[in-house]
């Protein structure tokens, strides 16, 4: 913000909400137009929900791909409303796939969040943003992979993600790491002096948490390698980061509907910049405690 303040609400209703579901979406255009990349497409559908209890965000993405088949848009409901809507509510699913959502949120009156109600709720909001961004480079068929690995994935293993032996979980890798960066980054512009949330609810400050982002349990989700390539200065002692100065356009350009994992955006990345080698690469991998492209 202007002269570097921070400004956050510690109380959440439903008005303020939805204004700032509304004022991300308008940012996230802007820094998308700064950066040179794509922004999420236009008309969005935004599920948000306004209830008792925090819920999940997520970026489905259904009202921009063609479904033939329901069962993937029922099973991303069900998951929305944590209910049986197909069984206990065959009308609203019916009204539904209708207007299928790209982004859904759910928020809520508890106060367990404060006073980061307005740091957390923008932060997600360029999470989800960020991966419609990625889906506009990608495109439906990838799409449809990332939805069906994460809906196949047992939580109750490794996390909602998966443990990174799926079928399709290279393509989650990608995803979800660049939706993290690059909604971590965002987020930084409009709070610079604020913190983010990370993984198990710890508020971490700018810029360290994303020079030292740890965001995900699951180790194969290296979510710091694109900062890593993109930062001048280090903020710690990163031997292993020998990479740097690339926009987040030459990293987002390099993403295409056939790039399955963070082992052929190493390569394509090596390939496009002769001045980097696969050692330096690694580095940054092992700067991030990622050690499966060897």
């Amino acid at each position: 913000m202007k002269n570097d303040i921070n400004i956050n609400f510690n109380e959440n209703n439903s008005k303020r909400y939805w204004a700032q579901l509304l004022d991300a979406v308008n940012l996230h255009h802007q820094f998308a137009r700064q950066d040179r990349i794509n922004p999420a497409p236009i008309g969005l559908t935004w599920y948000a929900l306004w209830s008792d209890e925090c819920g999940s965000f997520s970026a489905p993405m259904l009202s921009h791909i063609s479904i033939n088949d329901f069962s993937i848009a029922a099973s991303v409901l069900n998951l929305t409303f944590n209910n049986n809507i197909v069984i206990n509510a065959p009308n609203l699913f019916q009204l539904f796939t209708g207007l299928l959502p790209s982004i859904t949120s759910q928020e809520s009156r508890a106060s367990t969040r404060s006073p980061h109600y307005s740091e957390r709720l923008m932060q997600w909001s360029f999470h989800e943003l960020a991966h419609a961004s990625f889906f506009m480079k990608v495109g439906q068929t990838y799409w449809i992979r990332v939805i069906t690995n994460i809906l196949v994935a047992d939580a109750s293993l490794c996390g909602g993600y998966g443990c990174g032996n799926e079928i399709f979980a290279g393509d989650t890798q990608l995803n979800e790491a660049w939706a993290e960066f690059l909604g971590k980054e965002h987020h930084r512009r409009v709070h610079p002096n604020g913190q983010c949330e990370t993984d198990g609810n710890t508020w971490v400050d700018y810029p360290a948490a994303l020079e030292d982002d740890r965001s995900f349990q699951n180790d194969w989700i290296p979510t710091g390698v694109f900062f890593d390539l993109m930062d001048a200065t280090n903020l710690t002692a990163e031997r292993n980061d020998q990479i740097q100065g690339f926009t987040i356009a030459q990293q987002y350009n390099i993403f295409s509907p056939n790039m399955h994992s963070f082992c052929e955006y190493r390569d394509r990345f090596i390939q496009l910049n002769r001045g980097v080698s696969t050692a330096q690469f690694n580095g940054v991998f092992t700067q991030n405690d990622f050690l499966n492209c060897r």
